[in-house]
């Protein structure tokens, strides 16, 4: 269960699915998230793990309908607020996540 409000939409939990149960997409019209594909899913709780909001909850109940129909859940994210095209998007995104001015790149 991903829960987008409380996430940062950093899709990091689609980087690090082992199995692809998790991917990023991206739409022509801007809107961006990530899908899930429950019949993909191992329960290895590397996307709750590194998920740093702990927007995702692993649930014991999968549905047999779910699994048989190849179901896709989509969760659309909200906009970064640093757009990955900042070349400081990394610098300004941990200058927030500490909440200091001590931050300093090379």
């Amino acid at each position: 269960i991903i829960d987008p409000e409380k996430g940062s939409s950093c899709q990091r939990s689609a980087t690090f699915c082992p199995t692809g149960a998790i991917s990023k997409f991206t739409d022509k019209d801007g809107t961006f998230g990530v899908e899930h594909f429950p019949g993909d899913c191992v329960k290895c709780r590397c996307c709750a793990d590194i998920c740093p909001q702990q927007a995702l909850t692993l649930s014991d109940e999968v549905f047999a309908v779910d699994l048989l129909s190849g179901a896709v859940e989509r969760y659309e994210m909200k906009p970064l607020v640093h757009p990955v095209d900042d070349p400081h998007q990394i610098w300004r995104t941990m200058k927030d996540l500490l909440g200091c001015d001590q931050v300093y790149e090379r």
